[in-house]
């Protein structure tokens, strides 16, 4: 008996240092010691390989502006499990960017503003169980970008279930809780009993759902600099229940030298997909930006679901916002209503 329970705990000690300390790259050639074994882009012309011959310190890619490195891989990490990505990366100036992407779901936008190396890494979930998968980054346009020292792979299972900066720095965004993380945390709405955090396609959203004529909102406001110009974005999807109709919309409002409002306007043609709204504003005096999330008109025989997803206030020199998990289809743009 005391055998079979020293066998058993020996057999939970291995196990628990494979689980806790082996964790191997999921990518081949991370080093870019086997030239682009491996390795793919969207276009010809997007990476030019330097070995580590030819540089003073190791092999890497160097990026052109908006070229995409991709590899695709066998992982069958399941949804929710906390991935850690990781990789050394430089700019020729401050205003390198990169996009990371797993699969077709955007989990960060890297700020790259140093012509030193420097390591980034990260925690994620993954959003979607696949057993096969792309691990991508996307240089920004402003700037090429040097990439190298690429790793993915399982995280500790003692890792939160969110993005977690570990190395590196995200990309600004003044919105508080705008991909609803920390559930409704800065957001405020007028009966706190409208607004829904929902698990959407392994996402969590901000949710609204009615069954009558009123209009439910969560509003927060954010500080603009004069002179300044800014990317305003989000996202909303909406349920595929054809007999409702409803309509959403992101609102936004300031007053610099007058007063200026404008809306992301999202209907019922989009029905079951995400769709991406993006404005530029531009401040003459450093005043408050008002964004509200609205839902409205909704009748019919069942609730109405709008789900809202993204939302981002970002300086206008940011590469385009990320998109949240969509189905693989190009995302269609929301309508932008004038300023009034």
């Amino acid at each position: 008996m005391k055998k079979t329970l020293v066998l058993l705990l020996g057999i939970a000690v291995i196990y628990a240092a494979y689980v806790f300390y082996y964790r191997p790259n999921l990518l081949i050639n991370g080093s870019f010691s086997r030239d682009l074994a491996g390795w793919q882009f969207a276009q010809k012309g997007d990476a030019k390989l330097v070995s580590s011959e030819d540089s003073d310190d190791m092999a890497y890619l160097a990026l052109v502006p908006g070229g995409e490195m991709c590899q695709f891989f066998l992982s069958g990490i399941a949804a929710g499990e906390v991935c850690e990505a990781s990789f050394k990366c430089r700019a020729a100036n401050p205003h390198g960017r990169l996009t990371f992407r797993l699969d077709s779901h955007t989990y960060a936008l890297i700020s790259v503003t140093n012509s030193e190396w420097r390591t980034v890494r990260f925690l994620f979930p993954a959003f979607d169980y696949a057993d096969k998968r792309s691990f991508r980054l996307v240089a920004g346009k402003n700037s090429p970008v040097d990439v190298a020292d690429v790793s993915f792979r399982r995280a500790s299972p003692f890792h939160k279930a969110r993005l977690t900066m570990l190395e590196g720095e995200l990309v600004t965004n003044l919105v508080t809780n705008g991909d609803f993380m920390d559930g409704t945390l800065g957001w405020e709405s007028p009966d706190e009993n409208d607004l829904h955090i929902f698990d959407k396609r392994g996402v969590p959203t901000l949710m609204f759902k009615q069954s009558s004529n009123v209009v439910l909102t969560a509003t927060q406001s954010v500080q603009l600099q004069k002179g300044v110009p800014y990317i305003v974005s989000g996202y909303a999807l909406m349920d595929d229940n054809r007999l409702v109709n409803r309509v959403a919309n992101i609102r936004v409002s300031y007053t610099d030298d007058k007063y200026h409002s404008n809306e992301l306007k999202f209907s019922n043609p989009n029905r079951g997909i995400w769709i991406r709204g993006t404005l530029r504003i531009l401040p003459k005096a450093d005043c408050k930006l008002t964004i509200t999330l609205r839902c409205e008109h909704s009748r019919g025989k069942e609730p109405g679901k709008v789900y809202f997803n993204g939302i981002r206030v970002s300086p206008a020199d940011e590469v385009k916002p990320p998109e949240p998990p969509a189905p693989s289809q190009p995302l269609p743009k929301a309508k932008v209503a004038p300023s009034k």
